[in-house]
């Protein structure tokens, strides 16, 4: 039993221990499957006892672990090689689709590319180009607002632009390297599209339209001064803005339009409007307005002999007061003008028709004569104009070529109460004195009523006076009518007609319708007596009125 046991001992621990660690590395090195021998079979106890006992004898622990370990490392060296082929892989088809990428928006736009509304996407600067030309050969757009209705064509109106050069923009403006973050961007690139308009060709067209719209439109009105009769001096009216369009200004608004985009439609604002050249807040029309106001308050007297004719009040100055397109102070001269021939039209007596009525109740019509007022115009126009501009308040006198005692106007009376009336259908003479007495009266007899004989009708005025004259009279040949001696000469008309004493003249006659026979060659005969009391109360100047 002893021997037995050591026998199994030896051949069971002793032995299997050496032989079956010799044997492992070489099952593992040939390739085998270390559960299975390499020639003779075995028992099933012992080929399935080795690998239980590797896995399990504490004494073969270094063995199994070595086997274990190098098992896998093998495996995970494959995993990994695997992972970098397949990340490689992938790589390399990034890389190959961005460089595609890369090329093609090289030379065509990002999607979601848009100019003035049109889609110009994955589109090359070629095709953009013509697109963008061949839609302004088409293009036509709107105008409205303010009351006016346009439409303009491109081609028509001078509007155009440069297809290729704004593609171009468009293509240089896109970097290809970024196409992966850019293909999912919105690209609007109407900023670009910068139109050409030929302003000349433009404000051509639209002044056509313009000029017609305002033909039924309300012009502007400047502000102004006027003058205020309730108040008595001058306010500030403000401009009136109207509806009429200032071609210029719709012309610039349609550029500006354009300027952003190609719209369909573009409305005007009230900016469009003619703008009147002078507002209310102007501080020259306000300074205007004080000048206009000095001037109207300087009010100086007007005269026209002794008499005072009116005043140059504010309310005559004021019509005549305005202002320049330059603001500065103006006096409308035409106004002056009128001012000035009305004062003649008005008190201009030589030779017009005046009536009166005689102290004794006689209704008198007369006209002709020399006597009367005679107003230069002109020279009126210049001193009042004169002295509006200097604001004056001194007295100015009307410029005359004759002068009247007062002032009449309008046919009426200018002499005053002294004169002489010769009464030519009663033959009578009366002098009445500036109280409206009379100083003088005589019967008379005057010229024969026949054509180159008849006392002139009208108002005179005593020219001279002489004593012991001699009287000539010629015919219309030339030839001496008359001579005769008077002693008392008072002339009226020139020196041919005036009074005078008759003694040849019958004294009956005086006072009669004689004259019509025996009468003068147109001067008024005296009786000697009545001659002489005339002579030495009348005076030079004194008016004599001759009528029927």
């Amino acid at each position: 039993m002893a021997a037995h046991k050591g026998k199994h001992t030896k051949t069971g621990n002793d032995q299997a221990s050496p032989a079956l660690s010799g044997s492992f590395p070489q099952l593992q090195n040939d390739g085998q499957d270390p559960h299975q021998t390499s020639s003779s079979p075995q028992s099933p106890s012992t080929t399935s006892s080795l690998p239980r006992a590797m896995f399990t004898d504490p004494a073969n622990t270094s063995t199994m672990t070595a086997f274990s370990l190098g098992y896998k490392k093998a495996g995970k060296h494959r995993g990994l090689k695997v992972a970098g082929i397949a990340c490689g892989i992938v790589a390399a088809c990034i890389l190959v689709v961005y460089g595609i990428g890369v090329s093609f928006f090289g030379g065509h736009l990002y999607p979601n590319t848009t100019i003035s509304g049109y889609d110009v996407s994955m589109k090359t600067p070629d095709d953009v180009g013509l697109m963008l030309n061949d839609t302004m050969d088409d293009y036509a757009f709107t105008v409205s607002g303010q009351g006016l209705e346009m439409t303009l064509r491109a081609k028509e109106s001078g509007i155009g632009l440069n297809g290729a050069e704004i593609a171009q923009s468009m293509m240089d403006s896109i970097n290809p390297w970024e196409w992966p973050y850019q293909v999912f961007q919105v690209h609007d690139e109407t900023a670009r599209l910068e139109t050409k308009v030929d302003a000349d060709q433009l404000l051509a067209k639209v002044t056509e339209s313009v000029d017609e719209f305002n033909q039924d439109s309300i012009a502007p009105i400047n502000a102004t001064i006027t003058y205020n009769a309730a108040n008595h001096e001058f306010a500030i009216k403000s401009e009136v803005y109207g509806t009429a369009l200032d071609a210029g200004r719709v012309t610039q608004q349609i550029a500006e339009a354009l300027a952003d985009g190609m719209p369909s439609r573009i409305r005007l604002t009230d900016d469009v409007l003619m703008v009147p050249a002078i507002v209310s807040t102007d501080p020259k029309l306000i300074d205007a307005q004080g000048q206009a106001n000095t001037m109207a308050k300087a009010n100086p007297e007007v005269w026209m002999g002794d008499s005072l004719l009116c005043n140059l009040a504010s309310d005559t100055v004021g019509p005549w007061i305005g202002v320049n397109d330059d603001l500065t102070f103006a006096l409308d001269e035409n106004a002056i003008h009128d001012w000035a021939n009305n004062i003649k039209g008005t008190y201009d007596s030589v030779g017009s028709e005046r009536t009166y009525t005689r102290p004794d109740g006689k209704a008198v019509t007369v006209s002709g004569g020399d006597y009367g007022w005679s107003i230069d115009s002109d020279g009126l126009f210049t001193a009042v104009r004169d002295s509006v501009l200097a604001a004056n308040t001194e007295p100015l006198t009307v410029p005359t070529f004759s002068t009247a005692r007062t002032i009449g106007g309008n046919g009426a009376k200018d002499w005053g109460n002294r004169y002489v009336d010769v009464d030519l259908s009663a033959q009578y003479a009366r002098f009445y004195d500036d109280s409206g007495n009379i100083i003088w009266e005589s019967g008379i007899i005057s010229g024969k009523p026949t054509a180159d004989r008849a006392t002139p009708t009208g108002v005179w005025d005593i020219n001279d006076k002489g004593h012991n004259v001699k009287l000539i009279g010629y015919k219309a040949n030339g030839e001496k009518d008359y001579e005769t001696p008077v002693t008392w000469w008072m002339p009226f008309k020139g020196n041919s007609v005036g009074f005078h004493d008759a003694d040849w003249q019958p004294s009956s006659g005086f006072g009669t319708d004689y004259y019509t026979s025996g009468g003068s060659h147109g001067c008024v005969n005296l009786p000697p007596s009545k001659a002489q009391e005339l002579y030495n109360v009348i005076q030079v100047g004194d008016v004599v009125v001759t009528h029927w």
